[in-house]
């Protein structure tokens, strides 16, 4: 029993050593992943490992011992899933027999002398070509093609397979003619929403808008409108049946609208504090030596003087915040169903704490000034970054 109990403790041992490393992180990923039986990523992490050490043992023992077993499981894993005919599926699988071939083929010749295994060119092309073709036959039998949505699936299913293979059929004139069925024409308006002086309504428009279509992600297939640009309104776009070829202008409405702004006025307290210290001098060889301390010694120094020193530390402090939330949906202008909506709120707090003395304060002791708060204006451009973050993030990864 002591001896099972010693084992475990140094296994333990040799884990948590391990996690000090990245090469020892990926190793320790590695071996939880084989014991779930996920050969896959556990070999993409023994990879990662000796990519950082060429030669660590831990990784060159983990990979000899699982390599095959893992190339076996994929196989049969690809098998079964054809069989299927979910052509996605077999695609995303030969793609990762793919990835366990070109992960441990870049590793260094040093490495591969200590494998017990070897990688064969012709097995990272043939199943390179199989991905490329899995990929295409996916995207050339996928259904529905109603909206950009599917367009965009169809869209990046030939690519994928143009990746692998960019001379295999026609699959770059079927990616060219799908992207342009799959870009999305976002209509929307400017925010109509004013508070006292600040147009909040402009202010976050702005910013939104300008997130939204400087992302690179969002705009490989999407391209955002002004309904005013295409003399519309909201009334007219939620009403009208758009036909198809005026569908490829307009494919989706975006309604934005300021539901709640909420300013606290600027809260201030004051707290006085009276406090006392003690300056004590003494002679040192005829030099006097000053020093300041908050509390009396139990013993005094018969040598020395002791100076009581009062102040009063008056400290402020001062915050203003500033509340919003906003509506959004997101409407197929073809079905007039959401595809997605939800309500985002978000604060911004300025505070300030400033602190004086009046007295004789304490040598250390040192002033805080005081500050002016963020005018609203200010504040309501912080609260709208925020906010368009967070609207980008729910959009993302639709429109992306």
């Amino acid at each position: 029993m002591k001896k099972i109990f010693s084992l475990v403790m140094i296994l333990i041992m040799i884990t948590s050593c391990r996690a000090l490393t990245t090469k020892g992180r990926s190793v320790n990923s590695a071996e939880k992943y084989a014991k779930s039986g996920n050969y896959y990523d556990a070999v993409l992490e023994f990879t990662n490992a000796l990519v950082n050490d060429f030669k660590y043992k831990p990784a060159i023992e983990g990979l000899n011992e699982i390599y095959s077993e893992a190339i076996k499981k994929q196989e049969n894993q690809i098998l079964d899933i054809k069989q299927t005919g979910n052509l996605i599926n077999y695609a995303n699988e030969t793609e990762k027999m793919v990835l366990l071939y070109r992960n441990v083929s870049r590793l260094r010749a040093e490495t591969f002398a200590l494998l017990h295994f070897k990688i064969e060119s012709e097995d990272i092309r043939t199943w390179t070509l199989e991905t490329s073709k899995a990929y295409y036959e996916a995207a050339k039998n996928y259904t529905p093609r109603q909206t950009s949505f599917d367009y965009k699936t169809i869209n990046k299913l030939y690519k994928k397979s143009y990746d692998y293979n960019p001379r295999y059929l026609d699959v770059f004139d079927r990616y060219k003619e799908t992207k342009e069925l799959a870009m999305q024409k976002v209509v929307y308006f400017d925010i109509k929403k004013e508070f006292n002086y600040l147009n909040v309504g402009n202010l976050l428009s702005n910013k939104m808008f300008n997130l939204l279509m400087n992302d690179s992600s969002i705009n490989e297939y999407t391209r955002f409108v002004k309904g005013e640009n295409l003399k519309l309104t909201k009334e007219t776009l939620l009403s009208k049946n758009f036909t198809e070829n005026e569908l490829k202008d307009t494919n989706y409405f975006l309604d934005i609208e300021i539901s709640n702004i909420n300013f606290t006025k600027p809260k201030v307290s004051t707290n006085y504090t009276n406090k006392t210290w003690y300056e004590v001098k003494k002679n040192v060889n005829g030099i006097i030596k000053s020093d300041a301390i908050w509390t009396l010694p139990k013993t005094l120094d018969s040598l020395a003087t002791y100076e009581e020193k009062k102040y009063t530390e008056i400290k402020s402090y001062k915050e203003s915040i500033v509340k919003m939330a906003i509506n959004y949906s997101l409407i197929d202008l073809k079905t007039k169903s959401v595809v997605k909506q939800g309500v985002i709120s978000d604060e911004f707090k300025d505070s300030h704490t400033s602190q004086i003395f009046v007295g004789e304060n304490y040598p250390n002791e040192k002033s805080i000034l005081d500050r002016e708060l963020l005018s609203d204006f200010d504040m309501i451009n912080k609260v709208s970054e925020t906010l368009s973050e967070k609207i980008k993030r729910e959009l993302q990864k639709i429109l992306e």
